[in-house]
């Protein structure tokens, strides 16, 4: 494996991560994988500050080194908003390129002294995610709805 980031605070932040993983067993398109991740975030002055953060991710998985012949791109938008020292107001919403299906996630969360509370609403495809001729059941797709409490010890 390789890998190489970068990030710079200039105005906005922005970043980048790449890496190249080489199996030396041949297993098929998963022998040679190929990263590459950019991003940009920034904090808006609006009341307790809205942070926005925009990724774009490129892949490839080959049976050969660099032969980018099974791409991918996922571009993804997040939002956060800290309602106050206890709660914090969350979006993520995802955009897969090839198969033109957006996913979201929307998350509302509250702390308390040892348990933190989450209301979380989501959207997945309903024919679930496909990824190079590989069918993902996803047991999540649809519209759907979760309520968590988690101990902090």
């Amino acid at each position: 494996m390789i890998a190489l980031d970068g990030k710079w605070d200039v105005e906005v932040g922005l970043w980048f991560e790449a890496s190249y993983i080489h199996k030396s067993k041949n297993v098929g398109i998963l022998t040679n994988q190929t990263f590459l991740n950019l991003g940009v975030d920034y904090t808006f002055g609006l009341g307790n500050g809205l942070n926005i953060i925009a990724e774009h991710l490129v892949f490839s998985m080959d049976e050969t080194a660099f032969e980018f012949s099974n791409n991918s791109n996922v571009s993804a938008a997040i939002l956060s908003y800290p309602m106050g020292f206890f709660d914090n107001v969350s979006g993520i919403l995802y955009y897969i390129w090839d198969s033109k299906d957006a996913l979201f996630f929307i998350n509302y969360e509250h702390q308390f002294k040892n348990l933190t509370g989450y209301i979380m609403a989501f959207y997945n495809p309903e024919n679930g995610l496909s990824n190079f001729g590989q069918d993902y059941t996803n047991s999540f797709s649809g519209p759907g709805f979760r309520l968590m409490l988690v101990y902090n010890h």
